[in-house]
């Protein structure tokens, strides 16, 4: 009966997204038929705004790239977590040909997973990324993976790797990692602009051997801009969604993985992240797309409409006084330190 009450409401959620998703290409291309309209309507006064000579093809286009990402990425997706390691570029982690750190993980993920009797994950690091995050997907148990950033290995000790670890076990358990899998697929259509746009800037900016210059490298910059900056809106309209329907699952992860755990492990993580310099953003060209699998935000705090509350936020919804009682501490240490009282002493003399 449980695992009845699990399946209608997985597919509750699904089919919610999928109206929503629907909702977002139909505004996409609404808006973006209409920017075409205005074009058209000023180089020919006779052609209405909404719906002009070019409107049929255009949308024809459209639906077509769309629907070809969609069915591209569920082809790219079909292995499940493995295929999106590899979509990032992410290093399998192995035990014999790990470092410390690597070493740690592979053994927290071994004891979680026995722990609450899964099959253990396959544990992936993603080289180039600072900040500290992770994410988990897959479609079966044979195909959940968990993908760390380099960050998140470096800078974490083995509690706080704990709890990260511990809220990614906690989505595998309520099958949130297989439905942010197929949201993934789903809203690939409205994001494959802007990463289309950003491969092809990347381009004009890389290097291939010192002191050389890619010959077309301004006009790599150029046009994968202007293809980053169509694709724009529809990024934009798929954050607003996501915005709206998943927003509010982060706080409630966050008490979930404290009574699984049993531990404030996953406080002490925020709280790692809270004072790291690089946060939890991940800079890949697949930031956008994976947001909503990651473990904090994965876009710059600056953002937009982003789907995890800030670091703070969470902090205080697990624990209220933690952060000034921080604060605190942090200044009695201050104020016994001999500097700090030497200018306390000029302060008085002055006054």
């Amino acid at each position: 009966m449980k695992e009845v009450s699990h399946y209608l409401i997985e597919n509750k959620n699904m089919a919610w997204s999928i109206t929503m998703c629907l909702v977002a290409v139909l505004l996409t291309i609404f808006i973006l038929n209409l920017i075409l309209g205005l074009l058209v309507h000023f180089f020919d006064y006779s052609e209405p705004i909404w719906w002009h000579a070019l409107s049929p093809y255009f949308i024809a286009l459209l639906l077509f790239i769309m629907v070809w990402s969609v069915v591209t990425e569920l082809y790219i997706l079909r292995k499940g977590g493995h295929s999106l390691a590899k979509q990032l570029k992410a290093r399998r982690l192995v035990k014999g040909e790990s470092t410390p750190e690597e070493h740690a993980a592979l053994k927290i993920t071994e004891h979680l997973a026995q722990t609450f009797s899964l099959n253990v994950p396959t544990l992936y690091v993603l080289p180039d990324e600072v900040g500290v995050n992770a994410l988990t997907a897959g479609f079966h148990s044979n195909d959940i993976v968990i993908i760390l950033t380099w960050g998140a290995l470096q800078n974490l000790d083995e509690l706080e790797l704990y709890g990260l670890l511990g809220h990614e076990f906690n989505q595998i358990l309520s099958g949130e990692a297989v439905e942010n899998t197929k949201l993934k697929i789903l809203y690939s259509g409205l994001t494959t602009f802007s990463q289309w746009g950003s491969k092809l800037a990347k381009q004009g900016f890389k290097r291939y051997s010192p002191g050389y210059k890619h010959k077309f490298e301004t006009v790599f910059v150029a046009v994968g801009g202007v293809i980053w900056l169509a694709g724009s809106l529809g990024v934009l309209i798929t954050r607003f969604i996501k915005y709206l329907t998943l927003s509010g699952r982060t706080f409630r992860n966050d008490q979930k993985t404290m009574r699984l755990l049993k531990n404030s492990t996953n406080t002490q993580t925020l709280l790692r992240i809270y004072v790291h310099h690089s946060g939890s953003q991940i800079h890949s060209a697949y930031s956008e797309s994976i947001a909503h699998m990651c473990f904090a935000n994965s876009l710059s705090p600056q953002s937009w409409m982003n789907i995890h509350p800030s670091i703070r936020e969470r902090i205080y919804e697990l624990n209220p006084t933690l952060l000034q009682d921080l604060q605190l501490e942090n200044l009695k240490k201050l104020r016994n330190r001999p500097l700090f009282s030497l200018f306390h002493v000029l302060e008085e003399s002055e006054t």
